[in-house]
């Protein structure tokens, strides 16, 4: 019988990262001087990248828990970070109000997208890679990932979008924001195509994750301060609540059924 694949995770506590298989130890990956507010694996799983309120991302080897790269360049805390599809550029969230398309080779900065006068709290590459949606103040913005210009602005929340995705297809763009609303919206016209309320309870515990099913049918939201996670159906607009204690991240199974 052959062996189970390696079992991979990484979470954050405070400064440090830990990674563990179910073949090894935990690698601690120590660095950051200040919280870490963001961590993923790269898709082919052979890095990692963080982002701290010290300003700075570190770029990982997840298998030795080397420091790759560190980046430098914003000017305030980073409250996101991801990939894009093909791990060549990372895009960041920050406090400065800059999101940063970065170069993951050579760690420079391939444009900046000004947010001013609001900070940005998450950033996304699209599923093609050519596209990167940020959420900043309360609309959304759609950003050519190649020349950094601006494509379109989706509008109708009252304040920040904490958490944004998109569908596995990418032409729908899904946001949870801190006034307690999710709104879908069709990323090529801007259309909002669903607005659902999360909570009648507003407040920074709203806005926390929000995730399409793989089939892009239906789309899990943390609910926020009313502790009730939500899986809703984009056809009906109907949610299944299952209540639990605040919930603050979510990540959907492969095959949706847990």
């Amino acid at each position: 019988m052959k062996n189970p694949a390696p079992l991979v995770v990484a979470f954050a506590l405070l400064c440090t990262i830990y990674v563990r298989a179910n073949e090894v130890p935990f690698i601690d990956l120590k660095g950051h001087i200040g919280e870490v507010c963001s961590a993923t694996f790269s898709p082919d799983g052979k890095k990692i990248v963080t982002a701290s309120r010290d300003k700075t991302v570190r770029i990982w080897d997840a298998e030795s828990g080397k420091t790759l790269r560190t980046l430098e360049g914003h000017a305030n805390a980073i409250w996101s970070v991801a990939f894009s599809p093909d791990g060549k550029r990372i895009v960041t969230a920050s406090a400065d109000q800059t999101a940063r398309i970065w170069d993951v080779e050579s760690g420079k900065v391939l444009h900046t997208l000004d947010g001013k006068p609001h900070s940005s709290f998450r950033a996304v590459f699209s599923p093609d890679g050519k596209t990167v949606v940020t959420g900043i103040g309360g609309s959304v913005q759609i950003w050519d990932a190649a020349t950094g210009e601006i494509l379109r602005t989706l509008e109708g929340h009252s304040v920040a979008a904490g958490t944004i995705a998109f569908s596995p297809d990418g032409k729908k763009i899904v946001a949870e924001s801190f006034d307690c609303t999710v709104r879908i919206w069709d990323a090529e016209s801007g259309k909002v195509l669903r607005n659902w309320a999360v909570s009648t309870n507003s407040g920074r515990m709203a806005g926390r994750t929000v995730v399409f099913s793989p089939d892009g049918k239906k789309v899990l939201t943390s609910g926020g301060n009313d502790n009730i996670p939500r899986i809703w159906t984009l056809e009906s607009g109907d949610a299944v609540s299952v209540p639990q204690q605040t919930i603050r991240e979510l990540a959907e199974n492969p095959d949706w059924k847990s």
